[in-house]
């Protein structure tokens, strides 16, 4: 198996189509966005074999092992869209998977709606509208012209939300109302003191139910939950403001630096 590399190393965005009968087993150092445009395929994402047809799309994380083995006659023909999180909002630089970045402060989908992983899920574009808005990312991207990257960054933006708009369930339908308040709650609260205490007591409930709850639906704990918000919050101030490191870490609700230090490392 081998990895693949950015096509141009520079640039945070490649598109290109990749027109084989096979594709052989490799994984990336990028995110991907892959689209069916034509035929019809074996598609084997980290040993998982799924039949995928004309219209269908997804998003790979970083890593994922994947192989294509065209099915029938008609020519298989896959528009890539490789990209950096980065490229989307500075403070995304080191994200390495999908559902980051849609429960980024850029975008804010509710996690608790969505789709278990919205990574390696198989999407169809009913409308076409996908296939048109690559159509002009790959126009963009051969052009170069003034500010093509920004539009690019609009247009991958663009993707994202209509894609997600697939994976959350209509308005009127309540996932789980106990984690939609935990995650409300603590996007306009995280700076607080005891703050999982304090939901429990708004909810009443035990902190241990509301606990165990949390990280029943999330798969992540609260206290992992709460320190991603935080340093999401951090890396924000620290690309678009000129605050000091230590003025930083009070805004958003850490007083002990050395522990601050610790995880914004491991950030």
């Amino acid at each position: 198996m081998r990895t693949i590399e950015m096509h141009q190393p520079e640039e945070a965005i490649n598109m290109y189509v990749c027109s084989k009968k096979d594709i052989h087993l490799h994984n990336h150092n990028f995110l991907e966005l892959a689209y069916v445009a034509g035929g019809n395929a074996t598609h084997i994402l980290n040993g998982k074999k799924t039949v995928i047809k004309k219209g269908d799309y997804l998003f790979m994380d970083y890593n994922a092992k994947h192989a294509y083995k065209q099915l029938g006659t008609e020519p298989l023909e896959i528009i890539n869209c490789l990209f950096e999180p980065g490229l989307i909002d500075k403070t995304l630089k080191h994200c390495r998977n999908f559902y980051e970045i849609v429960n980024h402060y850029t975008l804010k989908f509710n996690p608790t709606a969505m789709n278990p992983n919205p990574a390696n899920y198989i999407f169809y574009d009913e409308s076409g509208t996908v296939y048109e808005t690559l159509q002009k990312m790959i126009t963009e991207y051969n052009q170069k012209k003034s500010g093509y990257l920004e539009l690019l960054r609009c247009h991958l933006i663009e993707l994202i939300v209509i894609t997600m708009r697939q994976s959350t369930p209509p308005n009127n339908i309540i996932s789980d109302s106990v984690c939609d308040y935990i995650i409300q709650y603590t996007a306009d609260n995280y700076v607080e003191k005891n703050i999982l205490s304090n939901i429990s007591k708004k909810l009443n409930f035990s902190t241990a139910y509301v606990s165990q709850k949390f990280k029943n639906v999330m798969q992540i704990s609260f206290t992992e939950y709460l320190q991603t918000i935080r340093l999401s919050e951090s890396c924000r101030l620290l690309v678009n403001t000129n605050k000091k490191i230590f003025d930083i870490a009070q805004c958003v609700g850490y007083s002990d630096m050395k522990f601050f230090n610790l995880i914004f490392k491991k950030y």
